[in-house]
Protein backbone atom coordinates (compact mmCIF):
# COMPACT_ATOMS: atom_id res chain seq x y z
CA UNK A 1 0.00 0.00 0.00
CA UNK A 2 3.17 2.43 -0.17
CA UNK A 3 2.38 3.28 -3.72
CA UNK A 4 -1.06 5.02 -2.91
CA UNK A 5 0.75 7.66 -1.35
CA UNK A 6 2.97 7.89 -4.61
CA UNK A 7 -0.32 7.73 -6.31
CA UNK A 8 -2.00 10.98 -4.34
CA UNK A 9 1.26 12.85 -5.38
CA UNK A 10 0.88 11.89 -9.22
CA UNK A 11 -2.68 12.80 -9.58
CA UNK A 12 -2.01 16.54 -7.79
CA UNK A 13 1.02 16.35 -10.16
CA UNK A 14 -1.31 15.51 -13.12
CA UNK A 15 -3.94 18.39 -11.85
CA UNK A 16 -1.28 20.67 -11.85
CA UNK A 17 -0.06 20.05 -15.72
CA UNK A 18 -4.04 19.81 -16.75
CA UNK A 19 -4.89 23.00 -15.07
CA UNK A 20 -2.25 25.02 -16.51
CA UNK A 21 -2.35 23.15 -19.82
CA UNK A 22 -5.92 22.76 -20.63
CA UNK A 23 -7.00 26.68 -22.15
CA UNK A 24 -3.90 27.19 -23.83
CA UNK A 25 -4.41 23.73 -25.52
CA UNK A 26 -8.61 24.35 -26.26
CA UNK A 27 -7.68 27.85 -27.63
CA UNK A 28 -5.10 26.45 -29.81
CA UNK A 29 -7.19 23.68 -31.17
CA UNK A 30 -10.40 26.31 -31.38
CA UNK A 31 -10.00 25.86 -35.63
CA UNK A 32 -9.31 22.51 -35.85
CA UNK A 33 -10.58 19.50 -37.37
CA UNK A 34 -11.33 18.36 -33.77
CA UNK A 35 -14.57 20.67 -33.23
CA UNK A 36 -17.16 18.91 -32.62
CA UNK A 37 -21.22 20.88 -32.20
CA UNK A 38 -22.26 19.08 -29.00
CA UNK A 39 -25.83 17.86 -27.93
CA UNK A 40 -26.90 21.55 -27.00
CA UNK A 41 -25.60 22.49 -30.89
CA UNK A 42 -22.88 24.35 -28.96
CA UNK A 43 -19.30 24.17 -30.85
CA UNK A 44 -16.71 21.69 -28.55
CA UNK A 45 -13.35 21.75 -28.93
CA UNK A 46 -12.61 17.90 -27.98
CA UNK A 47 -8.88 18.30 -27.48
CA UNK A 48 -9.13 17.80 -23.62
CA UNK A 49 -7.94 14.44 -24.24
CA UNK A 50 -4.66 15.08 -25.53
CA UNK A 51 -3.98 16.08 -21.88
CA UNK A 52 -4.05 13.07 -20.67
CA UNK A 53 -0.66 11.67 -22.33
CA UNK A 54 1.37 14.34 -21.14
CA UNK A 55 0.20 14.14 -17.49
CA UNK A 56 0.98 10.31 -17.76
CA UNK A 57 4.16 11.09 -18.93
CA UNK A 58 5.16 14.30 -16.80
CA UNK A 59 4.72 11.93 -13.78
CA UNK A 60 5.85 8.38 -15.08
CA UNK A 61 8.91 9.15 -16.74
CA UNK A 62 10.06 11.31 -13.15
CA UNK A 63 9.13 7.87 -11.25
CA UNK A 64 10.94 5.85 -13.69
CA UNK A 65 14.48 7.29 -13.16
CA UNK A 66 13.65 7.36 -9.68
CA UNK A 67 13.09 3.67 -9.78
CA UNK A 68 16.04 3.06 -11.69
CA UNK A 69 17.77 5.19 -9.08
CA UNK A 70 16.71 3.45 -6.00
CA UNK A 71 15.68 0.24 -6.93
CA UNK A 72 15.35 -1.34 -3.33
CA UNK A 73 12.99 1.54 -2.22
CA UNK A 74 10.92 1.45 -5.37
CA UNK A 75 10.49 -2.47 -4.24
CA UNK A 76 9.32 -1.36 -1.20
CA UNK A 77 7.08 0.75 -2.67
CA UNK A 78 5.69 -1.52 -4.94
CA UNK A 79 6.72 0.18 -7.41
CA UNK A 80 8.07 -2.46 -9.86
CA UNK A 81 5.00 -4.55 -10.56
CA UNK A 82 4.53 -5.22 -13.95
CA UNK A 83 1.63 -3.18 -14.28
CA UNK A 84 3.62 0.17 -13.94
CA UNK A 85 4.41 -0.32 -17.96
CA UNK A 86 1.37 -2.07 -18.56
CA UNK A 87 -0.89 1.30 -18.06
CA UNK A 88 1.92 3.73 -19.47
CA UNK A 89 1.36 1.59 -22.87
CA UNK A 90 -2.39 1.48 -22.16
CA UNK A 91 -3.49 5.18 -21.96
CA UNK A 92 -0.67 5.99 -24.55
CA UNK A 93 -1.76 3.63 -27.19
CA UNK A 94 -5.23 4.19 -26.90
CA UNK A 95 -4.79 8.39 -26.93
CA UNK A 96 -3.26 7.53 -30.47
CA UNK A 97 -6.39 5.17 -31.64
CA UNK A 98 -8.50 7.14 -30.25
CA UNK A 99 -7.27 10.27 -31.61
CA UNK A 100 -7.33 8.41 -35.51
CA UNK A 101 -11.17 7.89 -34.72
CA UNK A 102 -11.73 11.43 -34.29
CA UNK A 103 -9.00 12.74 -36.83
CA UNK A 104 -10.62 10.16 -39.66
CA UNK A 105 -14.13 10.93 -41.02
CA UNK A 106 -16.26 7.87 -41.84
CA UNK A 107 -18.11 8.97 -45.07
CA UNK A 108 -20.22 5.93 -44.98
CA UNK A 109 -21.69 7.01 -41.87
CA UNK A 110 -20.17 3.34 -40.00
CA UNK A 111 -20.99 3.47 -36.45
CA UNK A 112 -20.96 0.83 -33.74
CA UNK A 113 -19.42 -2.40 -33.62
CA UNK A 114 -21.84 -3.17 -36.57
CA UNK A 115 -21.27 -0.63 -38.95
CA UNK A 116 -17.32 -0.90 -38.52
CA UNK A 117 -17.42 -4.51 -38.91
CA UNK A 118 -19.46 -4.46 -42.06
CA UNK A 119 -17.34 -1.72 -43.49
CA UNK A 120 -14.52 -4.26 -42.85
CA UNK A 121 -16.03 -7.00 -44.62
CA UNK A 122 -16.75 -5.05 -47.62
CA UNK A 123 -13.19 -4.16 -47.83
CA UNK A 124 -13.74 -0.12 -46.67
CA UNK A 125 -11.30 0.40 -43.55
CA UNK A 126 -12.91 3.51 -41.28
CA UNK A 127 -11.81 5.55 -38.58
CA UNK A 128 -13.53 2.70 -35.83
CA UNK A 129 -12.45 0.12 -37.75
CA UNK A 130 -8.39 1.04 -36.72
CA UNK A 131 -9.39 1.74 -33.62
CA UNK A 132 -11.80 -1.56 -33.73
CA UNK A 133 -8.52 -3.67 -34.61
CA UNK A 134 -5.82 -1.70 -32.99
CA UNK A 135 -7.80 -1.74 -29.84
CA UNK A 136 -7.42 -5.67 -30.06
CA UNK A 137 -4.17 -5.53 -30.38
CA UNK A 138 -3.21 -3.21 -27.76
CA UNK A 139 -5.65 -4.71 -25.40
CA UNK A 140 -3.25 -7.85 -26.02
CA UNK A 141 -0.20 -6.53 -25.73
CA UNK A 142 -0.66 -4.48 -22.54
CA UNK A 143 -2.65 -7.67 -20.96
CA UNK A 144 0.46 -9.91 -22.16
CA UNK A 145 2.63 -7.20 -19.94
CA UNK A 146 0.33 -6.83 -17.08
CA UNK A 147 -0.96 -10.33 -16.59
CA UNK A 148 0.56 -12.49 -13.64
CA UNK A 149 3.19 -14.72 -14.48
CA UNK A 150 1.39 -17.90 -12.90
CA UNK A 151 -2.08 -17.61 -14.64
CA UNK A 152 -2.83 -19.34 -17.83
CA UNK A 153 -2.05 -18.49 -21.57
CA UNK A 154 -6.14 -17.89 -22.02
CA UNK A 155 -5.85 -15.15 -19.04
CA UNK A 156 -4.09 -13.34 -21.37
CA UNK A 157 -7.03 -13.02 -24.08
CA UNK A 158 -9.22 -12.36 -21.21
CA UNK A 159 -6.99 -9.60 -20.32
CA UNK A 160 -6.93 -7.76 -23.52
CA UNK A 161 -10.56 -8.33 -23.53
CA UNK A 162 -11.04 -6.14 -20.80
CA UNK A 163 -8.77 -3.55 -21.23
CA UNK A 164 -10.48 -2.98 -25.02
CA UNK A 165 -14.13 -3.44 -23.69
CA UNK A 166 -13.18 -0.82 -20.96
CA UNK A 167 -11.82 1.69 -23.00
CA UNK A 168 -14.57 1.29 -26.22
CA UNK A 169 -17.19 1.44 -22.72
CA UNK A 170 -16.03 4.71 -21.84
CA UNK A 171 -15.80 6.00 -25.13
CA UNK A 172 -19.91 5.25 -24.82
CA UNK A 173 -20.15 7.51 -22.29
CA UNK A 174 -18.83 10.77 -23.66
CA UNK A 175 -22.06 11.69 -24.99
CA UNK A 176 -22.59 14.64 -22.25
CA UNK A 177 -20.18 16.78 -20.34
CA UNK A 178 -18.64 15.22 -17.61
CA UNK A 179 -20.06 11.57 -18.26
CA UNK A 180 -17.25 9.63 -18.95
CA UNK A 181 -14.80 11.00 -16.02
CA UNK A 182 -17.72 10.42 -13.44
CA UNK A 183 -17.87 7.49 -14.25
CA UNK A 184 -14.25 6.14 -14.82
CA UNK A 185 -12.60 7.92 -12.17
CA UNK A 186 -13.74 6.54 -9.32
CA UNK A 187 -13.30 3.21 -10.76
CA UNK A 188 -9.64 4.32 -11.27
CA UNK A 189 -9.67 4.86 -7.36
CA UNK A 190 -10.92 1.29 -6.80
CA UNK A 191 -8.50 0.14 -9.67
CA UNK A 192 -5.84 1.36 -7.66
CA UNK A 193 -6.78 -0.53 -4.39
CA UNK A 194 -6.40 -4.08 -6.86
CA UNK A 195 -3.29 -2.66 -8.32
CA UNK A 196 -1.49 0.03 -6.09
CA UNK A 197 1.80 -0.35 -8.16
CA UNK A 198 0.09 0.29 -11.88
CA UNK A 199 -2.41 3.09 -9.84
CA UNK A 200 0.78 4.84 -8.98
CA UNK A 201 1.95 5.08 -12.49
CA UNK A 202 -1.10 6.29 -14.06
CA UNK A 203 -1.78 8.71 -11.30
CA UNK A 204 -0.51 11.55 -14.08
CA UNK A 205 -3.23 10.58 -16.37
CA UNK A 206 -5.52 10.19 -13.57
CA UNK A 207 -4.66 13.96 -12.23
CA UNK A 208 -4.93 15.24 -15.81
CA UNK A 209 -8.33 14.49 -16.69
CA UNK A 210 -9.48 15.34 -13.19
CA UNK A 211 -8.52 18.71 -13.82
CA UNK A 212 -10.24 18.42 -17.44
CA UNK A 213 -13.78 17.83 -15.83
CA UNK A 214 -14.48 21.24 -14.82
CA UNK A 215 -13.83 22.35 -18.49
CA UNK A 216 -15.96 19.58 -19.53
CA UNK A 217 -18.81 20.27 -17.59
CA UNK A 218 -18.85 23.91 -18.77
CA UNK A 219 -18.71 22.60 -22.44
CA UNK A 220 -15.70 24.57 -23.08
CA UNK A 221 -14.12 21.33 -24.43
CA UNK A 222 -14.78 17.45 -24.10
CA UNK A 223 -12.25 14.28 -23.84
CA UNK A 224 -13.15 13.17 -27.19
CA UNK A 225 -12.36 9.54 -28.44
CA UNK A 226 -8.43 9.68 -27.06
CA UNK A 227 -9.36 10.81 -23.83
CA UNK A 228 -12.30 8.22 -23.23
CA UNK A 229 -10.21 5.59 -24.81
CA UNK A 230 -7.19 6.11 -22.52
CA UNK A 231 -9.18 6.57 -19.29
CA UNK A 232 -11.26 3.79 -19.50
CA UNK A 233 -7.94 1.20 -20.97
CA UNK A 234 -6.06 2.18 -17.96
CA UNK A 235 -8.78 1.57 -15.72
CA UNK A 236 -9.30 -1.80 -17.27
CA UNK A 237 -5.80 -2.67 -16.87
CA UNK A 238 -5.79 -2.26 -13.13
CA UNK A 239 -7.82 -4.83 -13.10
CA UNK A 240 -5.92 -7.29 -14.62
CA UNK A 241 -3.73 -7.62 -11.55
CA UNK A 242 -7.30 -8.89 -9.58
CA UNK A 243 -8.69 -11.92 -9.09
CA UNK A 244 -10.01 -13.83 -11.98
CA UNK A 245 -13.59 -14.21 -10.72
CA UNK A 246 -12.92 -10.12 -11.03
CA UNK A 247 -11.86 -9.99 -14.58
CA UNK A 248 -14.48 -12.33 -15.49
CA UNK A 249 -17.08 -10.40 -13.93
CA UNK A 250 -15.97 -7.03 -15.69
CA UNK A 251 -15.87 -8.84 -19.14
CA UNK A 252 -19.19 -9.85 -18.71
CA UNK A 253 -20.40 -6.07 -17.63
CA UNK A 254 -18.47 -4.84 -20.16
CA UNK A 255 -19.51 -6.87 -23.13
CA UNK A 256 -23.27 -6.54 -21.78
CA UNK A 257 -22.66 -2.79 -21.91
CA UNK A 258 -21.50 -2.73 -25.31
CA UNK A 259 -23.99 -5.21 -26.76
CA UNK A 260 -26.90 -2.71 -24.96
CA UNK A 261 -25.50 0.04 -26.58
CA UNK A 262 -26.29 -1.12 -30.03
CA UNK A 263 -29.69 -0.72 -28.94
CA UNK A 264 -30.67 0.73 -25.87
CA UNK A 265 -30.00 4.98 -25.50
CA UNK A 266 -27.86 5.24 -22.76
CA UNK A 267 -28.89 8.67 -22.29
CA UNK A 268 -32.46 7.67 -22.52
CA UNK A 269 -32.04 5.39 -19.50
CA UNK A 270 -29.58 8.03 -17.40
CA UNK A 271 -32.70 10.72 -17.77
CA UNK A 272 -35.44 8.06 -17.10
CA UNK A 273 -33.81 7.21 -13.33
CA UNK A 274 -34.00 10.60 -10.79
CA UNK A 275 -30.60 9.43 -9.00
CA UNK A 276 -28.76 8.64 -12.42
CA UNK A 277 -30.43 11.99 -14.17
CA UNK A 278 -28.98 14.00 -10.68
CA UNK A 279 -25.47 12.43 -10.82
CA UNK A 280 -25.10 13.13 -14.31
CA UNK A 281 -26.21 16.87 -14.45
CA UNK A 282 -24.27 17.61 -11.47
CA UNK A 283 -21.75 20.10 -12.20
CA UNK A 284 -23.02 20.66 -16.20
CA UNK A 285 -24.62 24.19 -17.35
CA UNK A 286 -27.89 24.28 -17.35
CA UNK A 287 -30.14 23.73 -20.37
Amino acid sequence: MRALPVALCGVLVGWGIGFWAAPQVLAGLARSSLVRVNYRNREVVAGLGLLLPLGLLVWAAPLAVAARVDPLRAVRAGLLAPSGLAVVVAGLAFVILGLVDDLVEDPGGSRGFRGHLRALASGRLTGGGIKLLGGALAGLLVASLATPGDRPAWAVLLGGLVVASAANTANLLDLRPGRCAKVFLPLWVAGCLVDPGGGAWSAGLAGTALAALPFDLREEGMLGDAGANALGAVVGTLLLAGPMWLLWAAAAVLLALQLASERVSFTRVIEGNRLLRAADRLGRRGA
